[in-house]
């Protein structure tokens, strides 16, 4: 199974921490989302809207780093199935963590930027974010 991330685990740094081993990926987007901040948090949301977003496409994510990537997104996000675009403009399938649509209410109407984050919040989300509590359990 692929999957395609658009936000913290875009980051080595993050990934290193959830998955068991680094994976092939590619650059890719997809088509009828946005990429959002979340109220009082410093990851991003992914939710329908106008718009495309762009991530990295990760290739063969094995059984066991998929059990644990769904608990560091947590019972906010659902993985779903979406179509990546890639650079070559190769269509692929894979599974994206949408938010689930009853908590709109924790999103703002502002976009999450990568860049920012890398630079501004990436140590502090590394330090305290909660999701990496839930792969020890």
């Amino acid at each position: 199974m692929n999957l395609f991330v658009y936000g913290t685990l875009l980051f080595d740094e993050v990934r290193d921490q959830v998955a068991s081993s680094r994976y092939r990926y590619c650059p890719g987007h997809v088509t009828g989302y946005k990429r959002v901040k979340v109220q009082r948090q410093i990851y991003p949301a992914l939710i329908k809207g106008h718009g495309t977003v762009d991530g990295r496409l990760l290739f063969d994510i094995t059984p066991e780093d998929l059990i644990r990537l769904d608990a560091f997104e947590g019972a906010y996000f659902n993985r779903r199935s979406v179509t990546v675009a890639t650079e070559k403009d190769e269509s692929m399938a894979a599974e994206v963590y949408e938010l689930n649509p009853n908590h709109y209410d924790i999103i703002e109407d502002e976009p999450w930027i990568p860049a920012d984050f890398k630079q501004h919040d990436l140590p502090i989300f590394l330090r305290t974010y909660f999701g990496f509590d839930k792969l020890n359990t």
